[in-house]
């Protein structure tokens, strides 16, 4: 009697771990295709908020930020509310992003004033300049999206973050070379195809990029937080 209890109840654990394995229905919520559709519609809630609030312009650094943590909430996998957990972050991160912001802001408004000038004829572009001016660009871009996540994700003075924000890129040199490529050739295919991709540029023309860019560069985060412990 007691074998064929035992048997009974192996066949039953049989049957419990099968239902497990069985694949999740096509409108669940599990299925890998209403995932998809979800992060899809996250991303372009993201982005969406991002160039809403970086309109302001002195609140563009915690916009930013707030993209940068909400995207890694969904590289890691974490199911949240993404339109209260974007303002959470963006009110938590505010006066530290605003500070890191100031840091990165004048060779945006050189490059801004150098392209308007050229492209005015007031002055002659110079190959020279234009080059310095571009590998600077892409520098700081690459310290920006660790900075982004940087500010998000820890408390620290916002010399120490930018400080710690070139160190990673550099450090880390072959992920931080294909979050820049992510971007650039999210900000070429708009160029190219403008305005017949203005709607893809809106919904998805920084968030997609930011998202593989965050999917690349977790692992260094995860990294350095394994070795301060």
């Amino acid at each position: 009697m007691a074998e064929n209890t035992t048997n009974t109840t192996k066949t039953t654990e049989k049957s419990e771990a099968e239902e497990k394995k069985k694949p999740e229905g096509f409108f669940s919520a599990e299925h890998p295709f209403q995932r998809m559709l979800t992060n899809l519609f996250n991303l372009m809630l993201i982005n969406l908020l991002t160039l809403l609030l970086m309109l302001p312009i002195f609140t563009a650094g915690a916009a930013v930020a707030a993209m940068a943590a909400s995207l890694t909430k969904i590289a890691e996998g974490d199911e949240h509310e993404v339109t209260r957990s974007y303002f959470y972050f963006f009110r938590q991160s505010f006066s530290d992003a605003t500070m890191l912001y100031l840091f990165y802001l004048p060779l945006f408004v050189i490059d801004l004033a150098y392209l308007a000038l050229t492209g005015l004829g007031v002055i002659s572009g110079h190959a020279a300049v234009t080059l310095i001016l571009m590998l600077l660009s892409l520098g700081f871009l690459g310290s920006a999206i660790y900075g982004a996540m940087l500010v998000s994700r820890y408390v620290n003075g916002s010399f120490q973050t930018f400080r710690n924000s070139w160190l990673l890129a550099i450090g880390y040199l072959p992920k931080t070379a294909a979050a820049l490529a992510a971007f650039v050739l999210t900000f070429a295919l708009i160029a190219v195809t403008w305005p017949y991709l203005g709607a893809l540029a809106v919904l998805f023309g920084l968030s997609a990029p930011g998202y593989f860019a965050v999917k690349m560069i977790l692992p260094a985060f995860k990294e350095q937080e394994e070795k301060q412990k």
